[in-house]
């Protein structure tokens, strides 16, 4: 991904180069919790598939990678959707914008979207999201990653008394 984000990052917008060199800094951070939130999910549906295949492996002979397979488009479908881009989120309903506040892309969106700047064609505005700054959606992103985390050592341990 950087890649593709640095050199737009690095292209001369009018701003100095320490500027971009900030900007870039950034994004990287912004880079790195995404992945670790997207990681931090996919413990999080093992740990999960392992739970649920022990208890419908004897049943229907199922083993957890196959359950876990299961899971994947039921955790990526809402990342996806709820992550903005999809939706106006200041004109959404209450309830979807909850959820898509539980979601590492709602935020990673809304980190990138900081960097952009302030003015009044910004997609930023145009979504309706506006007001949370980089800092700050990256404090959530991590939240979000050790509460994934959490999750899993809970689940994994409630996995290993069944046993």
């Amino acid at each position: 991904m950087l890649v593709v984000v640095y050199p737009v990052l690095l292209a001369d917008t009018g701003t100095g180069a320490f500027e971009n060199a900030f900007r870039a800094a950034w994004m990287y951070i912004i880079l790195v919790l995404t992945a670790v939130g997207g990681v931090g999910l996919g413990l999080m549906l093992s740990a999960l598939a392992l739970n649920l295949g022990q208890t419908t492996a004897s049943r229907a002979g199922f083993i957890s990678s196959e359950v876990a397979m299961s899971l994947v488009p039921v955790a990526l479908l809402p990342q996806i959707v709820l992550g903005g881009p999809f939706f106006l989120y200041g004109k959404a309903f209450i309830m979807t914008r909850l959820l898509s506040k539980l979601m590492v892309a709602r935020w990673s969106l809304s980190a990138s979207l900081s960097l952009e700047g302030d003015g009044p064609q910004t997609l930023a505005r145009q979504l309706g999201m506006r007001g949370e700054t980089t800092a700050v959606s990256c404090l959530v992103i991590l939240g979000l990653c050790l509460a994934k985390l959490i999750t899993t050592m809970v689940l994994i341990r409630y996995a290993e008394k069944k046993i």
